[in-house]
């Protein structure tokens, strides 16, 4: 995967687009970036390079358009091979159920991740990817959404569920999946505080990558979970933005059986909390870097401006904190409060997402 950590190098030093692309990891030879460069998908900075022999600045931006397809049929296949390595949950031989399946980014990582198979689930119709279509492990269930009878009556039935929703909260999502899964399923949910906050004028707007919205969002969210017994295992951001750049986050589910990170309302355990965060696994050197601008599928390299107003601070003030509590207590307010514990976790995460952000804010935008 690109190495988006290297040590800085003087701006003025110039090596070929071909040297650029295998020391940072995009490529391991000249012969895989040459496809990419001659098609035009390589940029440095903001310049088109069509020659791999080309001298570019040492420290040049690469962003690199559609890169996601080295490995997915979408971004979406990026977004949960994260997920998975940070929750550590194996799909290999499991049945799953992707909801909101759309082009199949989720039900391709799935199947490349082993799942024997998968149900794509989708509102919508005609958008499953040709080659998932053809593949044998797939069932195509389009014009089907969460609260259909039909996914109750599935045999096999679900182990595995990755949720992936453009509209639907998952408070209202969530209830449904336990007559789809056996009991003990895992599930996996993409989080979107666009779908989830309460803020009227967030939503308005469209500007959800705000602090203290998103950590609001993840409170309220949590306390949903353990108020109607689902057991939160872990939680950790996206590598790659939603539309329009917006963060997001996921959370790993299971219902019956005792909670990993504590509620105070009586539900789960408070033992140590474990939430999964941070930095995937960079085993497989086909791992994409989750980075691109906002406007177009590209993917960023290592370089970035640290301009962004959204960019938050790295650690939570007090007034941070009391203004975040105020609003979880009051229009989010939920019966089950949620640990000191998982609370800290929360903070904790939600800063990670934005200080990588503010290391590089392409490398987690939309691609």
């Amino acid at each position: 995967m690109p190495n988006l950590h290297k040590n800085k190098i003087h701006k003025n030093t110039k090596i070929t687009l071909f040297e650029k692309l295998i020391n940072d990891g995009w490529f391991g030879t000249a012969e895989e970036a040459l496809p990419w460069i001659i098609s035009g998908k390589v940029l440095a900075g903001d310049q088109q390079v069509l020659s791999g022999k080309a001298k570019i600045r040492a420290d040049s931006a690469i962003r690199i358009k559609e890169y996601y397809k080295r490995k997915y049929v979408n971004k979406g296949g990026l977004k949960l091979q994260k997920a998975l390595a940070d929750f550590h949950v194996a799909a290999e031989g499991k049945t799953a159920l992707d909801c909101g399946a759309s082009t199949g980014g989720f039900t391709d990582c799935l199947l490349q991740h082993g799942a024997d198979l998968v149900y794509a689930v989708d509102a919508g119709c005609g958008e499953l990817a040709g080659k998932l279509l053809i593949n044998e492990k797939v069932v195509n269930m389009e014009r089907t959404n969460i609260s259909d009878g039909s996914l109750t009556r599935l045999s096999p039935k679900p182990e595995l569920i990755t949720l992936d929703l453009s509209y639907l909260s998952l408070k209202k999502a969530l209830p449904a999946c336990k007559a789809i899964a056996v009991p003990g399923a895992d599930i996996v949910a993409l989080i979107k505080p666009i779908v989830e906050t309460e803020s009227a004028e967030a939503k308005r707007s469209g500007d959800v990558n705000r602090r203290e919205i998103i950590v609001e969002v993840l409170i309220g969210l949590c306390g949903f979970f353990a108020e109607n017994g689902f057991n939160l295992e872990g939680l950790t951001y996206s590598p790659i933005r939603g539309n329009n750049g917006a963060l997001e986050y996921f959370a790993h589910l299971r219902f019956g059986g005792a909670d990993k990170n504590g509620t105070n309302g009586g539900k789960a355990t408070a033992d140590k909390a474990d939430v999964a965060r941070g930095g995937a696994d960079a085993d497989d050197a086909d791992d994409a870097s989750g980075a691109a601008t906002a406007d177009d599928a590209d993917v960023a390299s290592s370089t970035a401006t640290a301009d962004e107003a959204d960019v938050a601070r790295g650690g939570a003030t007090a007034d941070d904190s009391d203004a975040i509590n105020c609003a979880a207590d009051g229009k989010s307010a939920n019966p089950v409060d949620i640990s000191a514990e998982l609370r800290r976790r929360i903070f904790e995460i939600v800063d990670e997402s934005f200080q990588l952000a503010k290391f590089d804010k392409n490398n987690i935008s939309s691609i």
